[in-house]
């Protein structure tokens, strides 16, 4: 009788799992969608009529941020109504929509390539 194959099993590296350590991918986005927060954040919103961008990937991971004064998204497509209103919030340090556009190069539209990462509580994000 033949001895059957042994599976070679290797203990993980420890350190790959501590915290901190990233565990990052990347994912194509499967939406972007306009929103009122009322909408997201249901009674929670602080400001109710507030726009909000909900981009979500297909691995799961999102990113809920601000629409930027001056811009709308419709159709699919990113249209600057204020010039002088979008620059300033884009430009703002604070601007994740400004971060994700300085991050990529291109505006959130389906399809594109981001980086995704869980957070502090273990969701995963989009990576700004």
């Amino acid at each position: 009788m033949e001895k059957s194959s042994e599976l070679k099993m290797e203990e993980p590296d420890v350190k790959e799992y501590l915290e901190g350590k990233s565990v990052a991918e990347t994912s194509k986005i499967a939406s972007v969608e306009v929103k009122k927060a009322s909408e997201i954040f249901g009674k929670k919103a602080i400001d109710p009529e507030k726009r909000i961008i909900k981009i979500e990937t297909e691995n799961d991971a999102d990113l809920t941020i601000s629409l930027p004064k001056g811009l709308d998204y419709v159709d699919g497509k990113w249209r600057v109504l204020n010039k002088l209103q979008f620059t300033r919030s884009f430009r703002n340090k604070a601007s994740k929509f400004g971060a994700f556009a300085r991050k990529y190069e291109k505006w959130p539209n389906v399809g594109a390539e981001v980086e995704t990462d869980l957070d502090d509580e273990d969701f995963p994000r989009i990576v700004v």
